[in-house]
């Protein structure tokens, strides 16, 4: 087996993600009307002006990068190990490789 069928998604969640979206995409439309009539919308005040910080950016930017990082780090070695353990055993025998730690 190879690494690309540990990632296969379901094609039965992504019919019904697909089925969902449109049913709820018609109906989070807005009426013509309400799109006319946007009077309240000037009564609302201007934000105020935001600084940006570029090392604050980049400090998030790094804990994000290093969160998605670990997570496909975690998915990888679980497919490897997965691939491997099914290598490993013998016609007939369950493979404890990954209970054992390996």
């Amino acid at each position: 087996m190879s690494a690309r069928h540990c990632l296969r998604g379901n094609p039965l969640l992504i019919v019904l993600a697909m089925a969902a979206l449109a049913v709820v995409a018609p109906a989070a439309q807005l009426e013509p009307d309400t799109v006319v009539n946007l009077d309240g919308l000037q009564s609302i005040p201007a934000p105020p002006p935001v600084s940006l910080r570029p090392r604050q950016v980049a400090a998030y930017g790094a804990l994000v990068i290093a969160a998605l990082l670990t997570v496909l780090y975690a998915l990888s070695w679980a497919c490897v190990h997965r691939v491997l353990d099914r290598q490993l055993a013998a016609p007939g025998e369950i493979a404890d490789a990954s209970r054992a730690g390996l």
